[in-house]
């Protein structure tokens, strides 16, 4: 793997000054003598590249379709639900080799940020004829399978899902998920829910 980032190491061997100083015992004046020893600076400069590329993403189905759940089974913010979808996705046309070892970072965002909410969801952005948000205070929160973490951050901020690629098949398998309902407001009301979720991934 190369690299893109331009690394300055310079080593400099400092002038030394050594001072020594000797006084005749039981006389006025004293004898002074200084010894400068220096030597030359000498600079190395390391420098190499860092690169990184962007990937394609395919997902197994464009529009994933979830059963409906009871409105009562929420709460508060952050109750979800049992019910869980699966998905997957698979990158290609990195144009990066795979070299002794690289990394694959995938990030789940909508298009608008106010679209990702604490306490880990993406809101609903279905409107209604009005042009106007429906309210029903429900989203839906999307996990890795890996360790069944959520692809966002308490606060609703996108976190980097990182795979170690050390093999060319290692870069073309299916990334497993799966989606769940996630409560995002105090007051719920039952109706539709759609989001968009787009999912970036970068190869370096």
């Amino acid at each position: 793997m190369t690299r893109t980032i331009p690394k300055i190491i310079t080593l400099i061997f400092c002038w030394l000054l050594l001072t020594s100083f000797f006084f005749g015992r039981h006389v006025m004046a004293s004898e002074e003598t200084t010894v400068t020893d220096t030597a030359d600076e000498i600079g190395l400069v390391l420098s190499g590249t860092l690169r990184s590329a962007t990937c394609n993403v395919h997902f197994a189905e464009d529009i994933l379709q979830l059963e409906g759940v009871g409105i009562s089974l929420f709460h508060q913010p952050g109750d979800i639900s049992g019910y869980a979808k699966p998905f997957s996705l698979t990158v290609s046309d990195c144009q990066l080799p795979v070299t002794q070892q690289a990394q694959l970072t995938l990030n789940f965002k909508t298009q608008a940020m106010t679209d990702m909410v604490p306490p880990g969801a993406f809101a609903n952005q279905l409107l209604d004829n009005q042009g106007m948000l429906v309210p029903t205070g429900i989203g839906f929160s999307i996990y890795d399978s890996r360790d069944d973490s959520n692809v966002l951050d308490t606060n609703g901020q996108s976190r980097e899902l990182v795979y170690t690629i050390t093999d060319p098949e290692l870069l073309s398998i299916n990334r497993d998920f799966y989606v769940r309902y996630m409560q995002t407001d105090n007051v719920t009301q039952a109706g539709p829910v759609s989001v968009v979720v787009m999912v970036s991934a970068i190869y370096n």
